[in-house]
């Protein structure tokens, strides 16, 4: 099954986000090849694993209940739009996650455990984001309107979106349905500092 470890987000915040979204799909001429994230799949990913057989979901949750003990619970703040690799030519857009030096923290700890199961390390600097839209590859002629996406994304660049806390740590799974990823929790573990 295909995997990855996410922070879920609350309705609120994903119902602030999918304001943003009817808002940017509404622009007059935009025929972008944009495939949008359903408002009910937006979610903080922390680390992608990938195909995952079954019987490694046992050592991987061990792992990240070990992981969760040495992490108390914090606060995300989500706020502002961008898209990746940049605004020229871009492939991903997204919304942020303002700097946490907690979920920084939490990040790279999650990273070395999957990184002493197997799992490959991510060269990448984590750069926490939740992803609302994919730019489809095509032709120069079938990216009309992309440009005026990307422009009325960038007026929401300071926009504060909401508030998470953030408690526990999901392992989840996605599977690919012909309306698009269908995504469920695996299992979930709860962030408690040591005494």
């Amino acid at each position: 099954m295909r995997c990855f470890i996410a922070i879920a987000v609350p309705e609120p915040v994903r119902a602030a986000i999918g304001e943003l979204m009817v808002q940017v799909k509404g622009i007059p001429a935009s025929s972008a090849r944009v495939r949008w994230v359903a408002e009910e799949n937006i979610h903080l990913t922390v680390k992608f694993l990938g195909e995952v057989d079954e019987g490694r979901v046992a050592g991987i949750g061990e792992r990240l209940r070990e992981v969760c003990t040495g992490h108390a619970p914090f606060g995300l703040t989500i706020e502002g739009t961008g898209a990746f690799p940049g605004t020229k030519n871009p492939r991903t857009l997204w919304v942020g996650v303002a700097g946490s030096e907690a979920l920084a923290n939490l990040a790279r700890d999650i990273e070395q455990a999957m990184e002493s199961l197997g799992f490959e390390k991510e060269e990448r600097t984590f750069s926490p984001h939740l992803t609302i839209g994919r730019v489809r590859p095509g032709r120069v002629t079938e990216r009309r309107g992309l440009d005026s996406i990307v422009k009325e994304l960038a007026t929401f660049k300071d926009k504060v979106f909401g508030t998470i806390q953030v408690e526990e740590i999901l392992l989840m799974k996605s599977q690919l349905r012909p309306g698009g990823a269908e995504y469920s929790v695996v299992a979930g573990f709860q962030l408690k500092a040591c005494e």
